[in-house]
């Protein structure tokens, strides 16, 4: 999972369908699907950086 600290590689610049890249490289996953982890993990990181924004 994502770890949600400062040192994370993840931050607001990085494109949600890289982060799917960056969790699952050597699996191919069909658009559709991709698609959808893509939105789940948007939330996520969203969720992260308004989690850091409130520290």
């Amino acid at each position: 999972m994502i770890a949600a600290s400062t040192n994370s590689p993840i931050d607001n610049a990085t494109p949600a369908n890289e982060i799917t890249f960056i969790l699952f490289p050597d699996i191919y996953i069909p658009s559709a699907t991709r698609a959808i982890l893509t939105g789940i993990l948007k939330k996520i990181r969203d969720n992260i950086l308004k989690s850091r924004k409130n520290q």
